[in-house]
């Protein structure tokens, strides 16, 4: 055999690709889903902004329960509602509502049991009347209802 011969090695592949860089498709892939995670996590801070209201009153109308004699307890319940309608509800005239045509707002934003709209009914007339029949826990415990659960 030639020494020229000798020398010629046998067919061998090529060395395996390495990890980087990625191709061209991998970089697509990695920027749309960069683009979506960014778009999720605006959607929900956004989300969380909105609802702040919401734990605010929450908060605020377990404190109220707790300090405030149960006969005042209706009408600031009433001037929590208010305020979160305000906020809720910018353009109607919630402010100025009262009796029965507040009670059929309440009514009519949130899908609630019928326990609860009857304690919320209390914040009508009965409300200016010296005791009402609704226990003020009953009407916290809807007050807290309409909150976390008006549209």
């Amino acid at each position: 055999m030639s020494p020229a011969l000798a020398e010629l090695r046998d067919i061998h592949l090529p060395a395996e690709p390495g990890w980087w860089p990625p191709a061209p498709g991998w970089w697509l892939l990695l920027a749309v889903g960069a683009l979506l995670l960014a778009f999720l996590a605006a959607w929900c801070w956004r989300r969380l902004a909105q609802r702040r209201y919401r734990r605010q009153a929450v908060r605020e109308l377990a404190a109220l329960t707790g300090a405030v004699p149960a006969d005042r307890q209706p009408a600031r319940i009433n001037a929590l509602l208010k305020r979160v309608a305000l906020v809720a509800y910018p353009g109607t005239p919630v402010a100025g509502m009262h009796g029965e045509d507040w009670v059929r707002f309440l009514a009519g934003h949130a899908a609630l049991p019928a326990a609860d709209a009857a304690a919320l009914a209390a914040l009508g007339d009965d409300l200016y009347r010296p005791a009402t029949a609704i226990p003020p826990s009953a009407l916290a415990q809807a007050a807290e209802r309409w909150i976390r659960r008006h549209r």
